[in-house]
């Protein structure tokens, strides 16, 4: 199981689950073999009485609901979410300012939906996105931001060559792009393993949604096919999870067939 001290999509989906790493590997095999991409009802509407309680914990150790900081944020705020979690190190590389990069670095939160991702602003606060590129974003208050997914160009998972690791990096231009990290604390290396899978999993997820962005960069609306997502809520994880995820058995052609296609 994930040992966490902090809350994400898993903690919150696996909540009752012995074997939450083994159900985000088979999770990730299902999506990859059926081309689907998941997205996760978290308010409560006409057409969803089953929300998944989704929380997150900010740099002070409070709990939030994830929710009310889309509500906060966002012009739609009863659309389903792709993931949200937390204790995430974001580095951002702002460009070149006297021949060096400027790097800017802090922990977050992160809450990735169909629009972009929101994230809590740096301490003490500031603007971290230079200022000529501030059409692409929205300063939204001095607690959180929101970046479009259409402000970065393209996606990759890096792995470390020398610890079980992995970057999350989202490239504007040479110069200027997002790395994500997950804080590690874990002693074992299996353990060090498992702490990545939140990562890894919001890059397959991210690495099929990048098609809309791409399709519909600088417009303001997406038109989904509906034959591309999975939509859950609790009542559908549910059943997801006790009649197709533990009847799946993980075999190592999976697993390798999984790696290569990262």
């Amino acid at each position: 199981m994930i040992k966490s001290t902090v809350d994400n999509l898993f903690t919150s989906i696996f909540c009752h689950e012995t074997n939450s790493a083994s159900l985000i590997i088979k999770f990730l095999l299902v999506l990859e073999t059926e081309k689907l991409i998941p997205l996760f009802n978290i308010s409560t509407n006409e057409n969803n009485q089953s929300p998944i309680d989704a929380v997150v914990t900010n740099r002070q150790n409070e709990i939030l609901l994830v929710r009310d900081i889309i509500q906060e944020t966002q012009e739609k705020p009863n659309l389903p979410t792709l993931f949200f979690g937390s204790n995430f190190s974001v580095n951002l590389a702002q460009g070149w300012r006297l021949g060096v990069v400027d790097n800017l670095k802090f922990n977050t939160f992160l809450i990735f939906t169909q629009e972009g991702f929101i994230l809590e602003n740096p301490e003490p606060y500031l603007s971290f996105l230079p200022h000529h590129r501030q059409e692409y974003y929205a300063q939204l208050s001095e607690k959180y931001s929101f970046i479009p997914w259409d402000y970065w160009q393209n996606i990759t998972l890096k792995f470390a060559e020398d610890k079980p690791e992995c970057t999350l990096i989202l490239h504007h231009d040479k110069n200027h792009y997002l790395q994500i990290n997950l804080s590690n604390n874990s002693n074992s290396e299996a353990e060090q393993i498992e702490s990545q899978l939140p990562l890894i999993f919001c890059y397959f997820i991210l690495k099929r949604f990048w098609r809309y962005v791409e399709e519909f960069r600088q417009k303001s609306f997406f038109i989904f096919n509906p034959h591309d997502f999975l939509y859950l809520d609790c009542d559908r994880l549910s059943y997801f999870i006790t009649n197709v995820l533990k009847n799946i058995d993980i075999t190592e052609e999976d697993l390798d067939q999984l790696i290569r296609s990262c």
